[in-house]
């Protein structure tokens, strides 16, 4: 079965080894999945302060690397995009929503929204692109939920 994009042959592609920046970012990235608030066990600041230079030639500096925040992730999605950002009840998700563009544009803006995360050092795991929901379009428009008040019980 052929793969869904044609990928380069061993003589089409150039791999060479990341620079000094894209080392840290990246080590900044996994730093903040790994232990995204409670900070590095002994054992995980070992194994990533050997990993880095064994994999890259570039030594990290763990101590100097502060996990990336949600905020600081919603900042770049906003700059990037130019768009309002939602954080979400799950303490690692972020919503944007980019407006009325084309699917064409859509994509064009998700790719360099995902760029910008990477180079921030933020890594994305899980990522979709589509269309609002009813309920979303609904409280775009008026500014309220479709959740009647006598839908909410109280605590």
């Amino acid at each position: 079965m052929e793969p869904l994009v044609p990928l380069p042959g061993p003589d089409e592609a150039l791999l060479t080894r990341p620079d000094a920046d894209e080392v840290a970012a990246t080590a900044r990235g996994i730093a903040s999945v790994v232990a995204p608030e409670g900070g590095l066990t002994d054992l995980q600041r070992l194994l990533l302060e050997a990993l880095f230079p064994a994999m890259t030639e570039h030594p990290v500096d763990l101590a100097d690397l502060t996990p990336v925040s949600v905020a600081e992730a919603a900042e770049v999605l906003r700059r990037t995009l130019d768009a309002q950002v939602q954080l979400e009840p799950d303490p690692v998700a972020l919503t944007a929503r980019v407006g009325t563009a084309t699917s064409g544009i859509a994509a064009e803006q998700a790719a360099r929204a995902l760029g910008e995360l990477a180079r921030s050092g933020v890594i994305v795991d899980n990522f979709s692109l589509g269309q609002p929901s009813l309920d979303e379009v609904f409280l775009a428009l008026t500014g309220h939920d479709t959740h009647s008040p006598k839908d909410e019980v109280a605590a």
